[in-house]
């Protein structure tokens, strides 16, 4: 599994979408012009 580092991040977001038991989570950090987002 990759590991991301951001030590700190300029941005960090986590958001939502769907109903309970069905949700989709989305992480999303930015720093220095990076940006990596993820889906869970």
């Amino acid at each position: 599994m990759p590991v991301y580092s951001y030590d700190p991040p300029d941005r960090f977001v986590a958001g939502t979408v769907g109903q309970p038991g069905e949700r989709t989570f989305y992480l999303q950090a930015t720093a220095s012009g990076r940006v990596t987002s993820v889906a869970l």
